[in-house]
């Protein structure tokens, strides 16, 4: 499951990467890895899953709090 999971966050790593070169064509590469690090993040995907109500489908193996005392 272990390999699956890290297959799965390189193809998003290439796939967020592609998108960020075409939408920023004039940006260095070290603003685009930051803007790369940010989207792929976790709690970034756990805010987009809230969002959009797709918690429920998530498997999570470590719970994520947010707000004063978290993590």
């Amino acid at each position: 499951m272990r390999r699956m999971e890290t297959l799965g966050d390189s193809v998003v790593k290439v796939a967020t990467s592609v998108k960020l070169y075409h939408q920023f064509p004039f940006d260095d590469c070290e603003s685009l890895t930051k803007k790369r690090d940010r989207e792929v993040a976790n709690n970034h995907f756990s805010s987009l899953a809230q969002k959009h109500g797709l918690q429920h489908y998530l498997h999570v193996e470590k719970p994520v709090y947010y707000g004063e005392g978290a993590n």
